[in-house]
């Protein structure tokens, strides 16, 4: 399956990493292809998503939010709900930047110890809870 956004962030990278939910894909004598077959067709995914639900979190939100940024933003008016969040006031588009931003970082070096880059990090659920009823278009 294509995963554009996802696979965009590692274009000029020496290392791609697998797309979370295609782990062992590549493996075709794992035993678990028949239950993670079974486990798609009752539930719709298998439980490799739940393996690493922190990183398939940030994948997901990362892809739609780009989606959504390219899209809502020929039909909605990005900049009509503001937000305040940690005494700053942020525009729906400020907020999406700031979410894609966070995740990107997550995405390229999760375990990156820097205190403002998790911060970025730690801010996109925080981001996500606030902007959500306010994501439609």
């Amino acid at each position: 399956m294509a995963h554009k956004y996802f696979d965009d962030l590692f274009k000029k990278a020496k290392y791609k990493p697998p797309y979370p939910t295609e782990i062992c894909d590549e493996d075709k004598k794992d035993k678990r292809h028949k239950q993670w077959k079974k486990e798609r067709k009752k539930y719709g995914f298998d439980n490799r998503e739940t393996w690493n639900l922190n990183t398939n979190f940030y994948v997901w939100l990362y892809e739609r939010l780009k989606m959504y940024k390219k899209h809502a933003s020929k039909i909605v008016d990005l900049t009509f709900y503001k937000f305040e969040y940690e005494g700053e006031t942020l525009t729906q588009i400020e907020c999406i930047d700031r979410m894609i931003e966070g995740c990107k970082l997550y995405i390229e070096d999760d375990e990156n110890d820097d205190k403002e880059v998790q911060k970025k990090i730690n801010d996109v659920a925080k981001i996500w809870a606030m902007v959500l009823p306010c994501m439609w278009w």
